[in-house]
């Protein structure tokens, strides 16, 4: 297998990738997608002219990696995907940790999430939100600081209770590190926090806004709920 890493796909390369996605999920029905345009490191293995697997990778934190994975169904079982992860580990930093997402559709993704050892670790919900309806609430007492995290602008929003951070991919803003400083929660700061960003972010350009949350963390999820987030998704996280 023939093996090229790069930090950006070409339209050829998205097109295989696509082809290969067709196949995976003419097999499986599969929810996971792919990370076209949002990932920042790509393995493909190729045999011949055929992609047969590929691997990606989003930085979570600072040295924290959610990983995609797949397979073409004609290849499985062949150590493809190990050989991938292999190399990557090459690429990457040394003490990184790399997350595994998988929505349970695939019994071969879960052979080979415990063949290579990884350990479960919690339900994961992904939420979103379309901008697409205006977002008309007061940014008084908002600061706003521009800065840029693993080649895409970063946008550092807080006021006086606490803070949030949202990167802005091509296709749609990620939101994380949400916090509120513990004396001042449950008092309604956080919803303000939030309506106060999605107004700023719906002023700028009206792309979905995704966030991750853990299943167990209850009162994350009614708060993003009551200001508009829907779980799209919900996927077994895995930690190797």
């Amino acid at each position: 297998m023939d093996i090229i890493i790069t930090s950006c796909l070409d339209s050829s390369q998205k097109e295989a990738v696509q082809s290969l996605l067709a196949d995976v999920k003419e097999k499986e029905p599969l929810t996971v997608s792919f990370p076209m345009e949002d990932g920042e490191l790509f393995l493909l293995g190729w045999i011949g002219e055929k992609l047969c697997a590929v691997l990606s990778f989003i930085r979570e934190g600072e040295l924290s990696y959610e990983c995609s994975a797949f397979t073409h169904p004609s290849f499985r079982r062949q150590g493809l995907f190990s050989r991938l992860l292999g190399e990557s580990l090459f690429v990457l930093p040394p003490e990184a940790e790399l997350f595994f997402y998988t929505d349970g559709n695939s019994s071969d993704a879960l052979h080979t999430l415990d063949a290579i050892g990884a350990v479960f670790c919690s339900k994961e919900h992904m939420m979103t939100l379309s901008l697409e309806k205006s977002q008309d609430f007061p940014v008084s007492g908002l600061t706003v600081l521009e800065t840029e995290e693993s080649g895409f602008p970063l946008l550092l929003f807080a006021d006086t209770f606490g803070s949030v951070r949202i990167l802005v991919y091509p296709s749609h803003y990620y939101l994380y590190n949400f916090e509120i400083q513990s004396r001042f929660r449950n008092q309604g700061h956080g919803t303000a926090l939030l309506r106060k960003l999605l107004s700023f972010l719906a002023a700028q350009k009206r792309m979905p806004v995704r966030l991750q949350v853990s299943g167990d963390n209850l009162p994350a999820i009614r708060l993003y709920e009551k200001t508009g987030f829907q779980i799209s998704e919900t996927l077994s996280c895995f930690l190797y």
